[in-house]
């Protein structure tokens, strides 16, 4: 009888602990689809140089959120070259990586190695800069509202009224990047309604500050009631700054840029450097990467057979409004080393 007590405690034991199992304790169902999708594949990310924060921000961000997914990501330096991010992108495609996040200097250079990719079953996700086949997926700034913006700034600052001449100068990266294209026609056909607005030099830098200072410096003397400089990127827009500084002309002449919301940047704008900026802030853009990309591969759908797009938000900074950003130190750290 007391053998049979402790068996039938025992079993009860047994009930009891099962019928206190909470419902929370069954499995998982969505946690391992989700990482399998990431498990084992090869993001490769082909900017047009890693030699400037921009890029080595975005990098950054895509390392961190996609390594510890199992996810194998891969970096191939541009360095400026088209030739040697075409050779580098022929290889990944016979490599069959499973995402190429590429950004363009030139919207026709890899239109046909996109097509090729796709065709491989490789997701194109461009960023920054896009080409004229539209991919996979696109991350980066409307550049076309971007021109707008920069164009009423300057009719605000230059235009009828305000006691200025008038004159103002475009200072391009590469005329023939979707940056240069997009935001000129669109300052180009704002200012078409303000003929007291007068573009009197346009010119392309190729992203370097030197040439930029050059070409500031020869529009100064050749202008010296510039009203202002519509620069299309902050790094090499401080080639501008110096060279309205050498010219005793800051607060006089403005300048006008965009860039990617980094604390030496809003220093320029704090101290009157930059008189208006545009940020697209570079957090978000590597955040709207890694969606695109998580996207991508959970869903899977045919490469080639979907256009998506993640605009980053454009916010107008100036002495008065700018606040708190972010640096690489913070932001990149170690992250890439």
């Amino acid at each position: 009888m007391l053998k049979m007590s402790k068996i039938l405690a025992g079993v009860m034991i047994v009930v009891f602990a099962a019928t206190m199992r909470p419902a929370g304790a069954l499995d998982d169902p969505t946690r391992a689809p989700y990482y399998e999708s990431f498990k084992g594949k090869t993001v490769a990310y082909l900017p047009i140089t890693m030699a400037v924060n921009i890029t080595a921000s975005w990098a950054a961000g895509l390392k961190r959120a996609l390594e510890p997914l199992g996810v194998k990501f891969i970096i191939r330096d541009g360095n400026f070259n088209i030739d040697a991010t075409a050779q580098a992108l022929t290889t990944l495609i016979d490599e069959k990586v499973d995402v190429l996040i590429v950004q363009n200097t030139d919207v026709q250079a890899f239109a046909k190695l996109y097509r090729k990719a796709q065709a491989a079953g490789i997701y194109v996700i461009q960023v920054g800069m896009q080409s004229v086949v539209q991919t996979d997926g696109f991350v980066g700034p409307d550049w076309s509202s971007l021109g707008e913006k920069m164009a009423a700034a300057a009719i605000a600052k230059c235009g009828a009224g305000s006691g200025k001449s008038g004159k103002v100068a475009f200072v391009q990266g590469a005329v023939t990047s979707a940056n240069g294209i997009f935001v000129t026609q669109a300052m180009e056909s704002a200012l078409k309604s303000h003929p007291e607005i007068k573009v009197v030099a346009n010119q392309g830098s190729d992203w370097d500050p030197s040439k930029a200072h050059a070409i500031a410096t020869t529009t100064l003397q050749q202008h010296p009631d510039l009203c202002a400089f519509l620069g299309y990127w902050e790094d090499e827009d401080q080639g501008i700054v110096a060279a309205v500084k050498e010219a005793g002309k800051t607060g006089d002449v403005l300048v006008i840029s965009s860039g990617i919301g980094e604390r030496k940047s809003c220093d320029l704008i704090s101290n009157g450097s930059f008189d208006v900026y545009y940020s697209y802030d570079s957090p978000t853009v590597a955040q709207q990467l890694v969606d695109t990309t998580s996207w991508l591969l959970q869903t899977r759908p045919k490469a080639g057979s979907m256009k998506s797009l993640q605009i980053t938000p454009l916010t107008e900074l100036n002495k008065s409004s700018v606040k708190s950003c972010w640096t690489m130190s913070d932001y990149v750290g170690n992250v890439l080393k």
